[in-house]
């Protein structure tokens, strides 16, 4: 009768399992940063206050989820405006005289600074997940 000892396999598997999940999650956290370092760093639109730009975060929840958002004028950045009509009549003092206006916004086209930034930390992350992987692999 043969007996094979099967448990330093299962331990090398083990442990390849668990820094595969390591790697995972040190590839997550570099690709998130990427992606915010993109967005925070585009020139696709000059601040005007500094609010969006202050408000892009990036974040990592688990070694499979992590986003980058931002907020103050990001969404019409993002994807533009159309031009539309003011909805009220501004009151203008021109030579004295008490005029009311009706403006139109020109709009603005679209600068998907955020879209770019999505591909950074996509393409971060391919790069980071086979250099991560590849040393757990090596380590066991």
């Amino acid at each position: 009768m043969i007996y094979i000892d099967t448990r330093a396999a299962r331990e090398g598997l083990r442990l390849l399992a668990a820094g595969i999940v390591n790697a995972a999650a040190q590839a997550m956290r570099v690709a998130v940063a990427a992606a915010e370092k993109s967005a925070k760093s585009t020139t696709l639109w000059n601040d005007q206050s500094g609010e969006t730009r202050g408000s892009i975060k990036g974040e990592v929840e688990s070694y499979s989820r992590g986003f980058v958002s931002a907020g103050g004028a990001s969404v019409f950045l993002e994807n533009g405006t159309k031009a539309a009509s003011v909805a009220r009549t501004v009151p203008m003092r021109i030579n004295g005289a008490l005029i009311f206006r009706h403006f139109k916004h020109p709009g603005i086209k679209a600068r998907p600074f955020m879209a770019e930034a999505r591909v950074v930390g996509e393409a971060t992350l391919e790069a980071a997940l086979t250099q991560f992987i590849n040393a757990a692999i090596a380590r066991v």
